[in-house]
């Protein structure tokens, strides 16, 4: 829902007494800097939008985690999900036990396509 980090050149970054926007996820890997995600599932709101069955895990908060978790950039290395019970846990494990999609598999899920209308049809 938030993706400014992935696609937004805002972070000043400066090098060689030159200074430049960059995307914050390029500036992180150029510092070598870690960056953390939080709420990957917009507080729940997320698990109501689908996503195709390439993500290779069966529940819909998952299939988002598992998204999240392939961001093909490599200083994003933990993501803090809620978790209010012990099915959510269970769910979310799931990501686990398969591969991270691959750069392509991941950029092909970024296109804007043609949605479904999902949540409050005719509001």
């Amino acid at each position: 829902m938030m993706p400014e980090a992935l696609v937004e050149p805002w972070q000043p970054y400066t090098a060689n007494g030159e200074t430049e926007d960059k995307m914050l996820v390029a500036a992180m890997n150029l510092l070598e800097l870690n960056l953390m995600t939080s709420q990957p599932l917009f507080q729940g709101k997320l698990v109501q939008l689908p996503l195709p069955d390439k993500m290779k895990v069966f529940n819909h908060g998952s299939r988002h985690l598992q998204y999240i978790r392939s961001t093909p950039s490599r200083c994003v290395l933990s993501t803090l999900v809620g978790m209010k019970d012990i099915r959510h846990v269970n769910y979310n494990l799931e990501v686990t036990k398969v591969e991270p999609l691959n750069r392509e598999e991941w950029f092909e899920l970024m296109k804007p396509g043609k949605r479904d209308i999902h949540v409050e049809q005719g509001a």
